[in-house]
């Protein structure tokens, strides 16, 4: 908890370093200094932000946007596995790009047969109901709504979550998705 690493400063966030990486080069110290000027927050914010991006993108979204566009893929007779590097794997370095350089600059970044077919396509995707469904989201986290859903799906035994980890466990993608990763870092 910062408060207990800042003297006299309420940020409301957690740090988490190996011990090893702070060794000698102070860049820990020199983050939490920058910390000070650069970001303020409660730890209310801290968790109702953290909850609706999670839901909202992280583990709704963003998966279901991966596995959906790998099934439209091999359904449409692409192979399975670039089907898999271009629906997975490639997130990656999409979100690297967009982390590194924001919003903006990574439509600069990429060819632009991409950029334009991002923009064409993003408003058939991302329409006013998806808009609507997001604000209320996050109204849910803020009202108590969610924290009651989560109440009712632990007395259900977690049955809507199994069912839906099973399926995905299940899933093509996931199949190969093992075998690749088996693969690619099989030194790790």
């Amino acid at each position: 908890m910062m408060s207990s690493i800042i003297p006299g400063y309420t940020y409301d966030i957690f740090i988490s370093y190996r011990q090893k990486d702070n060794k000698g080069d102070r860049w820990v110290s020199e983050f939490v200094e920058a910390l000070k000027t650069e970001l303020e927050s409660t730890f209310k914010e801290e968790t109702e932000i953290n909850l609706f991006t999670e839901q909202s993108l992280y583990l709704s979204v963003l998966p279901q946007l991966i596995l959906e566009t790998y099934n439209a893929l091999v359904e449409a007779g692409y192979s399975k596995e670039a089907s898999y590097y271009e629906s997975l794997h490639k997130v990656k370095t999409i979100s690297d790009l967009i982390y590194r350089r924001g919003l903006y600059d990574s439509f600069n970044k990429v060819s632009s047969i991409a950029k334009i077919g991002g923009i064409l396509q993003q408003p058939r995707l991302i329409n006013d109901n998806f808009k609507k469904e997001l604000r209320k989201i996050l109204k849910e986290i803020q009202d108590g709504t969610f924290q009651k859903k989560v109440d009712e799906e632990k007395d259900s035994g977690y049955k809507t979550t199994q069912n839906f980890m099973n399926i995905l466990n299940d899933s093509s993608i996931e199949e190969l998705g093992r075998k690749l990763r088996e693969k690619m870092f099989k030194n790790e």
